[in-house]
């Protein structure tokens, strides 16, 4: 009997035990709970628009033949990653091969035809172009070489380099890649080392604008403006002649951007020789209601 109610009372305990709701364990934060949602929204503190890189002609000065010949770099890019030119010179065949490629096909009826037109455009410019190298060849025209570049870091004699290479270009008939090929014989010392390092390596993937660009980085300070400012500055008019001097800070004020032109009626003034000083203040003149144009008719 004692037994009997013994198992009773163990097995009443057991279920009691059973009964009793179970305590609440403290959550546990999981490893995989992503921290953002922990730490809440993280304050920005700058802006959402992503940072430009660093043009790399952002130093070179922003008026001038060279300087406008660069400005022509983002057109320059967008024509060489259209749809390129088949490799037969023929327009009917063009048509044919360009079938098989996929910018072709892909584009609508009207950038078909303005594909096409440029096309014929470029054919004919090439037709023009060898009219003329046979025209100057039969008149005994012998084109006058570049002077070789040694990689100074002085402007003007690298935009005559420039200028010099493109004119002989245009009477070689050379295309990019071809001119981008042998300009090395017109590239000396720094200007030769650049080229040996950089383009010959690869000499495809250059234009001869994207040449001239990396080369000006190269060669020259990256603070080539501020330099070219100096100049305007400290130019005086000296021995030469007075419109020479006018155009010295002309120059300069093409090359270097926010000078003013009172700011340069105020350099012709300031720098030119004293007697003309002296004509100016006694005709009533000065830099606030006199032109450049106007310093300049009387200085000379």
């Amino acid at each position: 009997m004692s037994k009997t109610v013994e198992l009773a009372k163990e097995l009443t305990g057991k279920a009691e035990k059973k009964d009793k709701p179970k305590k609440k364990k403290k959550a546990r934060v999981s490893l995989r709970v992503n921290i953002d949602d922990l730490e809440g929204e993280k304050k920005k503190g700058v802006s959402d628009t992503p940072i430009k890189k660093k043009e790399k002609t952002q130093g070179l000065p922003t008026g001038g033949y060279l300087a406008e010949k660069l400005r022509d770099k983002e057109g320059e890019n967008s024509r060489a990653n259209a749809p390129g030119d088949p490799d037969d010179d023929s327009l009917s065949s063009s048509d044919d091969s360009s079938g098989s490629d996929d910018d072709y096909r892909n584009m609508t009826p009207q950038e078909r035809d303005a594909y096409k037109k440029g096309k014929r455009d470029r054919e004919r410019s090439k037709r023009k172009k060898q009219r003329k190298l046979e025209k100057l060849k039969l008149s005994g025209y012998k084109t006058k070489l570049p002077t070789p570049y040694n990689g100074e870091s002085n402007y003007d004699i690298y935009e005559q380099f420039v200028y010099e290479v493109d004119t002989w270009v245009q009477d070689t008939g050379f295309s990019d890649r071809e001119a981008i090929r042998h300009i090395k014989g017109f590239l000396k010392d720094k200007a030769a080392t650049f080229y040996m390092n950089h383009v010959a390596p690869n000499p495809r993937k250059y234009t001869m604008t994207e040449l001239w660009s990396e080369l000006f980085e190269y060669c020259f300070p990256p603070d080539v403006k501020a330099r070219q400012r100096k100049k305007f500055y400290l130019t005086h008019q000296s021995e030469r002649g007075f419109r020479d001097f006018v155009r010295e800070l002309r120059k300069y004020q093409k090359q270097v951007s926010n000078i003013s032109e009172e700011q340069v009626a105020q350099r012709v003034w300031d720098r030119a020789l004293l007697y003309l000083q002296v004509e100016w203040a006694k005709a009533g003149m000065n830099t606030e209601d006199n032109t450049v144009e106007e310093l300049e008719e009387t200085g000379v």
